[in-house]
């Protein structure tokens, strides 16, 4: 089969071309950009990629690889898969620590470790902790600073933040992409997403648990002039103003490449 065709079908099933050249250097064992001059494609080799597909699979699921900021790394479905829109965390992360000499970073809900590794891997001299419930993410989180060799830079932690005991160790910037979405919002959520682990995405009290309890422990974990940035849902914005006014803090919302207010940033 022309690649072209496998393309266009790829295409028909709602997936952009770059996962079809993702799925076509995965499958052959190729380079990324080797998949790109590719002409002919077996057709046993296309069949066997459609068929996966057909069970809704994410495509980094099959490849066990995203690229996020630059660095391709290693995910299986312990972990979400990375999206370009947590990159604006990584952007503003890097931005604070750029005036910051040997920044500590915490990462909450760590999960691949992508956004802690981005940080620390960008940013010279600073250091990080990332913390996840789940033991399989904590994992993948390793092999990630490993490959990246940020594994002496940051260390990485099992437990569960909603009860954690934190000691006080202040820290420059906290990152968190928590579960934010409700349990109605995960029922409709698409096959795919449900692909990922549930236990990532769904949070109780509508999907504000987590932002409930992290920024009532302020005091604990950061000095004056440090900053948190939380990634949210695309509906969540006035409930998560209600909560940041109620306690009183300095913040603001940043909107991703769609004009969705996507990161909530506040200034210690």
């Amino acid at each position: 089969m022309k690649v072209i065709e496998f393309l266009n079908r790829i295409k028909d099933i709602g997936l952009p071309l770059s996962d079809g050249y993702d799925l076509i250097s995965w499958a052959l064992n190729i380079e990324y950009t080797q998949a790109k001059s590719i002409n002919i494609i077996d057709d046993n080799v296309v069949e066997n990629i459609l068929n996966i597909l057909s069970k809704n699979i994410p495509t980094a699921y099959i490849t066990n690889r995203r690229e996020f900021y630059g660095r391709e790394f290693f995910v299986d479905n312990n972990v979400l898969i990375p999206r370009v829109e947590s990159e604006i965390i990584v952007n503003q992360a890097l931005e604070y620590l750029k005036n910051i000499n040997n920044g500590k970073v915490l990462d909450l809900c760590t999960g691949s470790g992508c956004l802690l590794i981005s940080v620390i891997a960008e940013c010279m001299g600073a250091t990080g902790l990332g913390i996840d419930i789940s033991k399989e993410a904590i994992n993948v989180a390793e092999i990630n600073s490993k490959k990246f060799k940020t594994n002496n830079l940051i260390k990485f932690e099992c437990g569960n933040i909603l009860n954690y005991d934190w000691k006080k160790d202040y820290f420059d910037v906290i990152l968190c992409n928590p579960p934010y979405l409700s349990n109605d919002e995960y029922e409709k959520c698409d096959d795919k997403v449900k692909y990922e682990p549930k236990i990532a995405l769904v949070a109780e009290d509508d999907g504000l648990l987590f932002y409930k309890n992290i920024l009532s422990k302020i005091s604990i974990l950061c000095k004056k002039g440090s900053i948190l940035l939380f990634e949210l849902g695309y509906k969540q914005k006035n409930d998560i103003e209600k909560i940041v006014t109620k306690l009183n803090l300095n913040y603001e919302f940043i909107k991703d490449y769609f004009g969705i207010n996507r990161v909530l940033k506040i200034v210690v």
